[in-house]
């Protein structure tokens, strides 16, 4: 899983004489992004990241070490200059746990954390400019947000053909191939707007198949038949979801195989063990509120909030190899 949370960014234009001038927010900021962009990754004093390591290998600061990695950038548009703050992790982070991570950086945003961008003068024509970071507030946590460097060509749009049991979604029809199946000009399945299918990736809609509310279906994942993706939640990677499944609540379903009747819901956590290849795979009428992580396969099953099935066999198997691959 990766979490990415966008940091707000303000500055401090000063004369050369140290006076501040004036605060600039917005498009006012925007306008020295070339200056930023260029001076401040650059600049030792801008080592967030060594900051930021031990903030994730603290337990004071957080406790279940999931989080195995952390990146701020500091990125621009036309109108906007903004920091960005990512955390990837192995295994999904339940939604209690984004929101203790969440607790902690506001901890250490009061102790003055955003503040250490405005040790690094910024050259400008007016003067210096010095920046500070914002307290990004993480309710705003998006799940795996992919880190595109190219530009987005869409690769489907939305249509006017309405679904016939949920009248604010919309059929999709593909603008270019994707994948092996999909061809440019071939229907989908129906989005209630674009948020709900990503456009970049192979992740598709098939016909008859559903995304909605919150619900976001992105990288190479795949809603086929009558499934239905909707409230909050998080289909991703290489998932599959066939049947008259419904993946809904907060769940997040990544690099699984889900089939049948099967009900993915509340703070439910479906994907394949870190470092393993084995992928779960769910059927029947089964109910996942839990965690299912690698090679488990279950049919007519309940998996209640707070239970998980795990194996991670794949995973020590491969460290054994390692090992005695590293002692020969």
């Amino acid at each position: 899983m990766r979490l990415t949370v966008y940091m707000p960014l303000s500055g401090k234009l000063e004369d050369g004489k140290g006076n501040q001038v004036r605060t600039l927010y917005g498009d006012e900021l925007a306008a020295f992004q070339d200056a930023v962009l260029e001076r401040l990754p650059t600049d030792p004093a801008f080592a967030f990241s060594q900051d930021y390591q031990e903030f994730i290998n603290d337990p004071k600061y957080y406790e279940n070490g999931k989080v195995k990695k952390m990146e701020v950038r500091i990125k621009g548009g036309e109108d906007s200059l903004y920091g960005e703050m990512s955390f990837s992790s192995d295994i999904a982070l339940t939604r209690g746990e984004q929101e203790e991570l969440g607790r902690r950086m506001d901890e250490r945003f009061l102790e003055g954390w955003g503040e250490r961008l405005q040790e690094i003068p910024i050259p400008v024509d007016e003067g210096i400019l010095r920046i500070q970071a914002e307290n990004p507030y993480t309710s705003q946590f998006l799940m795996d947000v992919p880190d595109y460097t190219k530009d987005v060509h869409l690769k489907y749009k939305i249509t006017g053909h309405q679904h016939p049991k949920f009248p604010k979604l919309r059929r999709i029809q593909a603008l270019r191939d994707i994948g092996p199946n999909v061809r440019e000009g071939d229907l989908g399945g129906y989005v209630e707007r674009e948020w709900n299918l990503d456009q970049q990736g192979d992740s598709w809609i098939h016909p008859g198949a559903a995304c909605r509310e919150r619900a976001r279906v992105q990288m190479d994942a795949q809603l086929f038949g009558n499934s239905i993706a909707e409230g909050e939640a998080m289909v991703s990677g290489q998932a599959q979801i066939y049947g008259n499944c419904t993946v809904q609540g907060n769940a997040y379903v990544s690099d699984a195989r889900i089939e049948g009747d099967v009900l993915v819901t509340g703070d439910a956590i479906v994907q394949k063990a870190p470092g393993g290849t084995g992928l779960p795979i769910i059927c029947g009428k089964s109910c996942i509120q839990g965690m299912v992580v690698g090679k488990v396969r279950l049919k007519d099953e309940i998996v209640a909030a707070g239970e998980s099935r795990m194996c991670l066999e794949e995973k020590r198997a491969d460290m054994v190899r390692k090992k005695r691959e590293e002692e020969r």
